[in-house]
């Protein structure tokens, strides 16, 4: 497998939030940044490594 430039797995995560994911002040949760931030990264790993990422056992625990 050729080596990728990480340019190459660039990814854009566009959502909409609505009002589940703000607070009475209209500021959005930080759990929901942190969320979109997991899935992005998750995508572009995938990009970038042309399959799946997993998590080694134990890793979290």
């Amino acid at each position: 497998m050729d080596p990728k430039a990480a340019s190459e797995s660039r990814t854009l995560l566009a959502r909409w939030i609505g009002i589940a994911g703000a607070n009475s002040a209209g500021n959005i949760h930080c759990g929901t940044v942190m969320k979109l931030a997991d899935e992005a990264a998750g995508l572009a790993a995938i990009k970038h490594s042309r399959q799946r990422p997993r998590t080694p056992r134990g890793a979290w625990s």
